[in-house]
């Protein structure tokens, strides 16, 4: 493959891994916001409810949702992961990365790529949880006194992980070290989780 053929994957497989990824974080945030009962009238649940609406709002008739839990959401998002992988495949292109680990996909049968769909989904929902954690922490340093839509929804999202470590970690010197912690344990978590999975496929 010449080096023109190259840089052309490259730029179609970072066209497709961007828009598919960001309509599964869109589709993922959705099942967040129901799963922690996010006030749906704020501005950013409005923006994420209303996005996800056509894809959600006829499936949604089909799986209806579980007490919390919006089941068809989980499915749009795995097969939004699935698509891109097939994707890839159907063009040829080699490789992906998943959850910060790169493996070839050219002779992978379709079980397994369903499979790998299913841990990417998971690292995506574990770098969900990291960059929520991580701009609530920065934005609650910076942003100014008052009602923050971002930081309310975030809060609502990171409460989960959060809230146990907070109630175990006494605050030291006045900081909060909660969320370093969960951080910490989200980046050990991937690195221990994500690579046994990939083996499996």
């Amino acid at each position: 493959m010449g080096g023109g053929a190259g840089y052309g994957f490259d730029a179609l497989q970072f066209l497709i891994s961007t828009l598919i990824t960001l309509y599964a974080l869109i589709i993922l945030l959705r099942f967040m916001m129901q799963a922690v009962r996010a006030d749906y009238y704020n501005p950013v649940s409005q923006f994420i409810v209303k996005a996800s609406a056509p894809v959600l709002g006829p499936l949604r008739r089909v799986i209806p949702p579980v007490g919390r839990y919006d089941i068809a959401a989980l499915l749009v998002a795995l097969a939004l992961m699935l698509l891109k992988l097939w994707l890839y495949r159907l063009l040829g292109i080699p490789d992906t990365v998943i959850g910060g680990y790169r493996l070839g996909i050219e002779h992978v049968w379709f079980g397994s790529l369903a499979w790998l769909a299913v841990v990417d989904l998971l690292a995506l929902i574990i770098n969900v949880c990291f960059f929520a954690v991580l701009i609530r922490a920065i934005l609650t340093w910076i942003a100014p006194q008052g009602p923050n839509p971002i930081i309310e929804i975030l809060e609502r999202i990171t409460a989960p992980v959060v809230n146990p470590v907070r109630r175990v970690v006494p605050l030291i010197g006045g900081i909060d070290i909660s969320p370093l912690i969960v951080l910490i344990g989200l980046q050990v978590l991937r690195m221990l989780l994500i690579p046994p999975l990939l083996a499996l496929a």
